[in-house]
């Protein structure tokens, strides 16, 4: 019997995920996804604004300038803009993690020499991985004012969001129907980053809210706050310890 608790790389018997079996694992996944119109729909809508607002950019601008006369509209947007794809991902993953759950696929790969474990890294790794990629681009179109650092930086807080959404869905959620029900909530999360709009330290209260810092350490609007070092360090750690939390909360109700 498996006796896993930390995030492990290999199972009780030796196996590892190696790179052969997390690209075996990542076609399975792209085919399973490509078979559901409404996860298709989600990953298209999580590349979308990438493809779209570098043509769209000069026009949106001109007409919120002209409409409400706010300057660079995509920028004052940016920080939802970002965190869009990292809960659309999040959320393909956890619908999969769901269904693998459902059809009693984790119950199935925990008797196997891979381990529930290796393919629950293979999963954090995949989700990571995408979103990272995607949020890296988006970082020059949306915010090349950041410079390369803190575009990085700010990457791989998305890609940690977004790996936490996906565990959200199985730690929270005992079937497709309440997951369906959470999704409801899980889209809220791309609303607190534009609370770092707000001008006054109250804003602060929303610290405990991971996205918060995204749209912190982005700060379109130039609102004084943190030292940039505190907004580096408590917005890693926030998504640091949400991530671990659902993590451990997935694996207890994942037998």
């Amino acid at each position: 019997m498996s006796t896993q608790t930390d995030f492990p790389g290999t199972s009780s018997n030796g196996a590892r995920l190696t790179p052969q079996r997390f690209w075996t694992l990542l076609g399975a996944d792209t085919r399973n996804a490509g078979r559901d119109p409404t996860l298709i729909f989600g990953m298209a809508l999580a590349v979308l604004p990438t493809i779209l607002f570098p043509a769209f950019r000069a026009p949106i601008n001109a007409w919120a300038m002209g409409m409400f006369g706010i300057p660079d509209l995509v920028l004052w947007a940016s920080p939802m803009l970002l965190v869009l794809p990292a809960i659309l991902i999040g959320w393909i993953t956890g619908f999969l993690f769901l269904e693998d759950r459902d059809e009693a696929t984790l119950m199935a790969i925990e008797i196997t020499p891979f381990g529930k474990g290796a393919y629950l890294q293979y999963r954090t790794i995949a989700t990571v991985l995408v979103t990272f990629l995607i949020s890296v681009v988006n970082g020059f179109v949306f915010t090349p004012h950041l410079g390369i650092f803190l575009i990085l930086f700010m990457a791989i807080l998305v890609a940690l969001f977004s790996i936490s959404i996906a565990f959200i869905f199985p730690a929270l959620a005992r079937n497709k129907v309440e997951g369906l029900a959470l999704t409801k909530v899980v889209n809220l999360f791309s609303m607190a980053p534009l609370l770092a709009l707000i001008p006054s330290f109250w804003r602060y209260l929303a610290a405990p809210l991971p996205s918060f810092w995204i749209g912190e350490l982005i700060n379109p609007a130039g609102i004084p706050g943190l030292p940039l070092w505190a907004i580096l360090c408590a917005g890693l750690v926030t998504h640091l310890f949400m991530l671990v939390w659902l993590y451990r909360l997935t694996l207890r109700r994942t037998g």
